[in-house]
This record gives structure tokens, sequence and C-alpha cells, in this order.
């Protein structure tokens, strides 16, 4: 179940962060479901950034306004190739000229 193992992870974060083993603790493509579950359990909250794909054709804009109010840094990636989902969108964006020829 991964809502166990969201939380079995956090909690080893945590304990590192307590042990001065780290100066920060974040999580990665989480959304805000996860976000809210992870806050029942979380004794050191707010994560310090959400690391997730955000551009101007994704904008997680429900997201983006959540992570201000918690006060979690959301720091955004574009994938520009690759097998993600919005790979034909940035070919549209891009008027289906590439950028580089492999």
């Amino acid at each position: 179940d991964m809502v166990s193992v969201r939380a079995e992870t956090w909690r080893a974060m945590e304990d590192a962060l307590r042990e001065g083993k780290v100066r920060s603790i974040g999580v990665s493509n989480f959304t805000v479901q996860h976000l809210e579950t992870l806050k029942q359990s979380a004794t050191i909250w707010p994560p310090a950034v959400n690391q997730v794909e955000c551009h101007p054709l994704y904008t997680q804009e429900e997201l983006r306004q959540y992570c201000e109010k918690e006060g979690i840094l959301l720091q955004a990636y574009a994938a520009l190739g690759g097998q993600d989902g919005t790979k034909a969108k940035w070919k549209d964006l891009l008027g289906g000229k590439k950028l580089l020829e492999a």
C-alpha cells in the first residue's frame, strides 16, 4: 500500500533531519491528496519542497495554490523528451520543430 510506504519513508526522513544528517526534507511528484494524507501522520510539516512536472502546458494550478498555502516550495521540472504524457504537447508548442537531431 503506497500510503504506508510514503508514511514510512517520510518518518525515516524526519529521523534523518532530527539527527542532523540532512538539512531539509521534501517530496517529489506528490499530489494534493498525497500531501493531505501525509500531513495526517507527519511530525515534521511541511516538506521543504515538492518537485513536480509543471510548465505552461501543465500548470498544476490547484497543487501550486496548495503548496503556497502550506509553505511548500514547488520546484518545477519539464521533461523535454522521454515517454511522459506531455511529449506531444511540447511538439505542438514548438510548432513541430526539433531542437536537436539525434
